[in-house]
């Protein structure tokens, strides 16, 4: 009988926080990793409209530039607003703030696939949900994307730390594909679809694995690179910390949401989708 995975840091404050990148060489790099492409639908005006109905009635995008995601501007504009809908009882947070969660966490219904790749982020349930999903046959391999990251405890890198869980579980080593290259997610991406190509493997269905919040950046990311344009199916997994109904509560819960739309924005500077 298989070993239970070995206990990992979750998504606590205590570890990690999100950031926003400040730092314009980064940035650059970031933003040559994804060939141009065409603009698709991003409804950033979802942020916008829950900052007006929290009473911070500024657009936050303009504060956004390629060279710096973030400005004491946005900062301050962000943190107004956290402090609203902290202050709120439940039943008083506008529907529109719920609404961020919604949108980017949106799932798929899971059919059989070829491959489910787990995207880098703080946490083990990511991990639990792509063994699961393998276990019950609907993905026929796991690939696992990711450097060593801020919220580790050892120096092996994220994919080879979740790769080495999987085959203590039982999973064939030739079932598993390791990127352990990517320091974000347009790496996670552009390096998973880079190593596909190398091994001959174009899956015709893919399920993205990864933290709610992170779900909508992540698929339209992979989009983007994946030219073969495999099908795709979000698989949001569980955060240990954060739900729709807190979120808002805590500044980092607050900050995971609200930063992915700034992301997001600017990845469309940069054209990534």
């Amino acid at each position: 009988m298989a070993n239970s995975p070995r206990k990992r840091t979750e998504d606590t404050g205590t570890v990690y926080r999100p950031h926003l990148a400040r730092d314009g060489e980064y940035l650059r790099q970031v933003a040559d990793t994804i060939p141009d492409q065409e603009a698709r639908e991003v409804r950033f005006e979802y942020l916008t409209q829950a900052l007006a109905d929290l009473g911070v009635p500024d657009d936050p995008y303009k504060h956004v530039t390629i060279e710096d995601l973030v400005s004491n501007e946005l900062e301050q504009a962000l943190a107004k607003a956290f402090k609203k809908a902290c202050d709120m009882k439940p039943e008083a947070v506008p529907a529109s703030v719920l609404r961020l969660w919604d949108y980017l966490s949106e799932p798929d219904e899971v059919t059989a696939s070829d491959l489910v790749i787990v995207f880098g982020g703080p946490g083990l349930s990511r991990f639990e949900v792509a063994l699961d999903l393998y276990r019950k046959r609907l993905a026929k391999k796991i690939l696992f994307t990711g450097k060593t990251a801020s919220y580790h405890t050892t120096s092996l890198e994220e994919a080879r730390y979740f790769a080495q869980l999987a085959e203590e579980q039982g999973v064939p080593p030739e079932d598993v594909l390791v990127e352990p290259k990517s320091r974000n997610t347009p790496e996670n991406a552009a390096f998973s679809v880079a190593l596909l190509k190398e091994t001959g493997f174009e899956p015709a269905r893919v399920i993205l694995v990864t933290l709610p919040y992170h779900m909508r950046r992540t698929a339209l990311t992979f989009g983007a690179v994946a030219d073969w344009t495999p099908e795709t199916i979000r698989q949001p997994c569980e955060s240990s910390r954060f739900t729709r109904d807190n979120f808002y509560q805590e500044e980092q819960g607050w900050q995971y949401v609200t930063h992915e739309f700034i992301k997001m924005y600017g990845a469309r500077l940069m054209k990534h989708f």
